[in-house]
């Protein structure tokens, strides 16, 4: 779970870092986040991924998973959360469960091709995908364990020549130390 914790903040924090006011992809942050079903089969797991976007650019479309067991990819369509930032970003929620084969080790990742074209700072910028993806371990020995929660929306604004910081307020329902 450690991979998995220090992969979201990392991916949080690149996110930001690539963050402009002008002429932006419209995804400006994205978090993936999975929790076991806790009724049924412990091989069963929901996934959600969130997506911070800006509400001047291209409008939330469709998304594709991957298990990275083998199965089929899904493609799910985000459900709108509403708008924070004074209107300016709007959060996009993508949700889908899954069974896994087996215990084991695995990559799931989202992705999706829908972004804004004719960004200064992006080559290709219409071409380009938005990806994120984790890894984590299916182990019915170590019980039920979750990704930390995000707590703060990873939407804050950087400036030129100042130091970027962002506090995650990540949370664990498990009680796994966050550090």
């Amino acid at each position: 779970m450690r991979f998995l914790r220090n992969f979201f903040w990392t991916t949080i924090i690149f996110s930001q870092c690539l963050h402009t006011e002008v002429l932006a992809s419209h995804i400006r942050a994205g978090e993936l986040t999975a929790a076991r079903v806790s009724s049924g089969n412990f091989l069963t797991y929901r996934f959600k991924v969130l997506l911070y976007r800006d509400s001047q650019g291209v409008g939330g479309k469709e998304g594709t998973f991957n298990f990275g067991d083998g199965t089929a990819t899904r493609n799910i369509f985000p459900k709108s959360l509403g708008f924070i930032n004074n209107g300016t970003t709007e959060v996009l929620e993508y949700t889908v469960a899954h069974t896994f084969p087996s215990p084991s080790r695995y990559k799931v990742s989202y992705f999706e091709r829908n972004r804004n074209f004719n960004v200064n700072n992006m080559f290709q910028s219409g071409e380009t995908t938005f990806y994120i993806e984790s890894e984590f371990l299916i182990n019915p020995l170590l019980g039920n364990n979750s990704s930390p929660i995000l707590l703060i929306p990873p939407v804050d604004a950087g400036a030129t020549n100042q130091k970027f910081e962002h506090h995650l307020g990540a949370f664990d329902a498990d009680g796994d130390s966050l550090s």
